[in-house]
């Protein structure tokens, strides 16, 4: 018999299942990120950067539900929160996931743990970017983002201070991935085993 309340799995042995599902929506996103990102659009604003967003968003807690055995039961967006509750085994390999991407593919290092705690003020504040400023004059909105006469060269309008961090979110998002792959790969039963 499955329980149907609101935030509870129907049964211990979908989780996998589940996982998948959620893995392929936030490649979904992800890949609407990248869509976006590849200046086919003139002006797209903050919507490529909450897209994949949204994509590490669901990806951890879709590796929080695989080891975890239940749904983050936080409805928060900290990113931060979210990755300190997985085991630490799961964050030293999803780190040194990321340090490996990061150090074969961009030949630096990046701190992934303070853009983790910068991604929530990115998903809460920028996703409603345009509240940002209402507090401020018509001037110094215009002064704050160097503003011209062309949608296109405003300057992330809604607050130039955010700092998306697109390298390590989309390693960060890679790591995330793979990590969870490879839980799902010793999870699911062998289809030869029958």
């Amino acid at each position: 018999m499955t329980n149907k309340r609101k935030g509870q799995l129907p049964d211990i042995k979908d989780i996998p299942f589940q996982a998948q599902i959620m893995l392929r929506e936030a490649e979904q996103y992800q890949n609407g990120s990248k869509l976006l990102s590849e200046e086919i659009f003139e002006d797209t604003g903050n919507s490529s950067n909450m897209l994949s967003l949204t994509a590490l968003e669901i990806s951890l807690k879709a590796l929080y539900l695989v080891e975890k055995k239940q749904k983050y039961p936080n409805n928060s967006h900290s990113f931060y929160n979210l990755f300190k509750s997985l085991n630490g085994k799961t964050q030293n390999v999803l780190l040194k996931h990321a340090n490996e991407i990061a150090a074969n593919e961009f030949n630096q290092t990046f701190n992934f743990i303070n853009a983790l705690r910068e991604f929530q003020k990115n998903f809460t504040d920028a996703r409603y970017g345009y509240e940002a400023n209402w507090h401020l004059s018509s001037g110094q909105i215009f002064q704050k983002t160097r503003a011209s006469t062309k949608p296109s060269e405003l300057k992330e309008q809604s607050s130039p201070d955010f700092k998306f961090f697109p390298s390590e979110r989309e390693i960060f998002y890679r790591a995330t991935k793979i990590t969870l792959i490879e839980k799902l790969t010793r999870t699911l039963p062998d289809p030869t085993n029958t």
